[in-house]
């Protein structure tokens, strides 16, 4: 799964960089005549380039991908392909365990 994350990373990374190209070149028209004479329109592009940049790069690095199981029925847990994908994923837990009547304690009660 992390090598589609990945995959799905750097997708997301190259769609938005161009959005941000085309952004970047509309904002330095817009303010180019606001900030003649005070800053030169190539260091308003790399300023408003590293910004997106590094909103970007926060916002593509911190996607993970989180299995949850929920809702696991009585079927779920009699299915064997159901329990061999969980006793691989939980090797230390016991997933499915019946029986005919309520086990006797192993201590006395208190």
């Amino acid at each position: 799964m992390s090598k589609h994350l990945e995959q799905f990373q750097a997708a997301v990374e190259a769609k938005i960089a161009k959005v941000i190209e085309c952004n970047v070149e509309e904002l330095a028209k817009i303010y180019t005549r606001e900030l003649s004479g005070r800053m030169k329109v190539e260091d308003l592009r790399t300023l408003l380039s590293n910004a997106f940049q590094t909103k970007l790069n926060r916002v593509v690095h911190s996607m993970r991908i989180r299995r949850l199981y929920k809702g696991i029925t009585y079927d779920s847990l009699k299915d064997e392909a159901f329990i061999a994908v969980a006793r691989k994923a939980f090797p230390d837990v016991v997933i499915s365990e019946e029986f005919d009547a309520a086990r006797e304690r192993s201590e006395p009660a208190s």
